[in-house]
């Protein structure tokens, strides 16, 4: 296990006491085993300098890489040496025996924010960051050099967006943003996919979002091209076509397919839960690390605090192809064909006149809405945009792909 700190002045590791530049921020990566005894020690003093206040640096470490940051430079300031003269946001990147690979100015912002970065095992980096009155999303290769940038990404100040990249070079970027009525007065959370050349390949978002306190804190890339997603919310949230529930504020785990589908989603916790995030770990299991200053539930596990105290937790949440059979919303499979189509879908089971057949988008929009008769046998689609949609009836769905 490795841990990245930033740090102004004097530290403290495992009782080892660590000096770093007393008029800068100077930075750590830690390694342990996993009894936790510290292993590794890799010290950088004089990471920027001058430190100016309020300004601290975004950074990632990803083993064999070494680290990347971005920081907001208002002036001038030196990146382990090199001075960077702004305004503007400096990326750089560090070895991992803590050399200064590269550091260069990527843009003329004036904003107070450094923005979000993740770097891959490769080197690779992305930034996300407000430009004018929106964001942007970069992507830079393992020497610095911009690959594409897309903008007009909602940026929020006091929810920032969380990143993470798939082996396959696709970029990831979840986000929460304010929505508006008909889907709520709240925060509206979405996952979106960039391919290698930064074009949007899908988008998944939450409707019913009467709260503010909704939130993803982390991605993973899964098998078969799926996303772990790890967050917050204070219900109800529908997450596509799957309504959840909880009287929160929970932890929620979700997985979304390959094509953006919400494939799944499970309340984990019970209490008052902050800062809940999740990875993937061996054997499929999901680990999942957080706080609360009440109580967080995990199944069986209870975990309290009183007074004012705030309790972290760690859990393994068990295996994630057992987490579908935990969820209360989860529906009966609809066979249709064919599938993929690109115009009639043809139901293989018979219902009762009256039922209610409804298909959904990728965002949980509603696209189709219709009273099924006596005969009904089929569905024609050919009106809709090429994508995955979500066809509900009753108790049973089905996700098609109209070509």
């Amino acid at each position: 296990m490795s841990c990245l700190i930033s740090f102004s002045g004097t530290t403290n590791v495992n009782g080892q006491v660590v000096n770093g530049s007393p008029d800068g921020i100077s930075a750590l990566v830690a390694e342990f085993d996993n009894m936790g005894t510290l292993t590794d020690l890799v010290v950088i003093p004089g990471l920027i300098v001058p430190y100016a206040g309020t300004l601290t640096p975004s950074m990632h470490h990803a083993p064999g890489s070494g680290i990347a940051l971005v920081h907001l430079v208002p002036d001038s300031a030196s990146v382990m040496g090199t001075v960077i003269h702004g305004p503007g946001r400096v990326l750089a990147r560090i070895s991992p025996s803590g050399a200064l690979l590269w550091a260069q100015l990527i843009d003329q912002d004036e904003s107070t924010l450094p923005g979000e970065i993740h770097m891959d095992t490769v080197g690779r980096t992305l930034v996300c960051a407000p430009l004018g009155l929106f964001g942007a999303l970069s992507s830079y290769d393992q020497n610095g050099v911009l690959e594409w940038q897309t903008q007009e990404v909602y940026y929020e100040i006091f929810d920032p967006p969380v990143l993470a990249r798939r082996t396959n070079g696709n970029a990831m970027l979840a986000l929460g943003h304010p929505s508006q009525a008909p889907i709520g007065a709240g925060t509206m959370l979405e996952v979106s996919l960039y391919d290698q050349m930064g074009t949007a390949s899908w988008y998944a978002s939450t409707s019913n979002t009467d709260s503010w306190y909704h939130g993803i804190n982390s991605l993973d890339a899964v098998a078969d091209g799926a996303t772990l997603v790890g967050g917050r919310f204070a219900g109800p949230l529908t997450f596509g076509s799957i309504l959840a529930t909880t009287q929160g504020p929970n932890g929620f785990v979700a997985v979304i397919d390959s094509l953006g589908a919400w494939e799944w989603v499970v309340s984990e916790t019970a209490g008052n839960v902050f800062g809940f995030e999740t990875c993937s770990g061996t054997n499929s299991r999901i680990y999942a690390v957080g706080g609360t200053d009440h109580l967080a539930v995990f199944g069986d596990q209870q975990f309290s605090t009183t007074g004012l105290n705030t309790l972290g937790f760690v859990a393994c949440l068990g295996d994630v192809t057992l987490h579908t059979t935990n969820n209360e919303h989860q529906l009966k499979a609809l066979n249709v064909h064919p599938n993929p189509t690109t115009d009639i879908v043809h139901l293989t089971q018979h219902f009762a006149p009256g039922l209610e057949l409804n298909i959904f988008d990728a965002s949980g929009r509603r696209t189709i809405r219709r009273s099924l008769g006596s005969r009904t046998s089929s569905i024609n689609i050919s009106d809709l945009v090429p994508g995955v949609y979500i066809m509900r009836i009753g108790d049973r769905q089905a996700r098609i792909v109209k070509q």
